[in-house]
């Protein structure tokens, strides 16, 4: 229970009580705790995962990088994040480098296209679906 008290003041500006306001916080509070659980397990998932995982800004700029992909490129958290992965990859003949997705929009793997290929900086071979057209 959440309680808030006020001062009550008659027209003068003279002290005339309290104004006692009591509400119940009992949903809220579990619904922070469910919050808090949900984001726990994500990052267990998201820290645990043997796949590199990236989370682009719609720049192009990386936002977010596991542990995993700062492995697979050979740098750190603070050498990824806030920068162009194209700095982190040599592309292999005949493949390009991924470009962002737009805005709102999901990217979806192609099963019926080759996907794209490229090494890391650290010589770690890494792929991706090649775009639809």
């Amino acid at each position: 229970m959440a309680v808030t008290v006020e001062p009550m003041r008659d027209v003068s500006g003279k002290f005339a009580g309290r104004v006692v306001l009591c509400r119940d916080v009992t949903e809220a509070r579990r619904a922070e705790a469910a919050l808090r659980q949900s984001e726990e397990r994500y990052r267990t998932l998201v820290d645990l995962m043997h796949q590199g995982l990236v989370i682009f800004s719609p720049e192009g700029r990386i936002d977010f990088a596991n542990d995993t992909l700062c492995e697979m490129l050979g740098a750190t958290m603070a050498e990824v994040v806030g920068h162009d992965m194209a700095g982190f990859v040599r592309p292999r003949t005949g493949s390009a480098l991924p470009r962002p997705c737009t805005p709102g929009k999901t990217a979806r793997p192609s099963l019926t296209r080759s996907p794209c290929a490229a090494t890391t900086t650290a010589g770690l071979p890494m792929s991706w679906p090649r775009p639809r057209r």
